[in-house]
């Protein structure tokens, strides 16, 4: 459907390219405030990054950021805090793209397991990932803090 697709490491020159992706999962998310996020994560260490999906033509089609964090539980985890991929339905296409490039790093950063965030409206994007082993393990509750914002 689209073509060969490979996941590949997102740059500072491809990050404005996969901000359509980033904004679909946030819509009220900015231009400027996305290459301040890629630029953050693209500049750590190799323990963190964003990796997108791309076609053959250079058009991207799924991205997901992460961060080897320490879980005091299992040890070295990866940790997934965006994750997105368009037309799941093809069981060949991006979604199983996406899920191979997040378990492959999990392994070449020497992690013992994934732990991906998801969105409430990401029913479809779950259940591929259930398919595919992962299990909900823990929910994650957020507030905003007032003071931390007008800063």
């Amino acid at each position: 459907m689209f073509g060969k697709l490979e996941a590949v490491p997102v740059t500072l020159e491809t990050a404005s390219q996969v901000f359509p992706l980033a904004r679909s999962l946030v819509p009220e998310l900015e231009l400027d405030g996305w290459l301040a996020f890629a630029r953050r994560q693209i500049e750590r260490p190799e323990t963190a990054g964003i990796v997108g999906v791309r076609d053959e033509r250079g058009y991207f089609h799924g991205l997901f950021n992460y961060e080897v964090r320490h879980d005091v539980r299992t040890g070295p985890i990866l940790d997934v805090g965006m994750a997105m991929a368009v037309n799941l339905l093809d069981r060949a296409g991006a979604g199983a793209v996406l899920v191979r490039a997040i378990d492959a790093m999990a392994v070449a950063l020497g992690c013992a397991g994934t732990q991906i965030r998801l969105t409430a409206e990401q029913r479809q994007l779950r259940r591929w990932l259930e398919g595919e082993g992962h299990a909900l393990r823990c929910v994650v509750l957020e507030k905003a803090i007032a003071a931390a914002i007008t800063n």
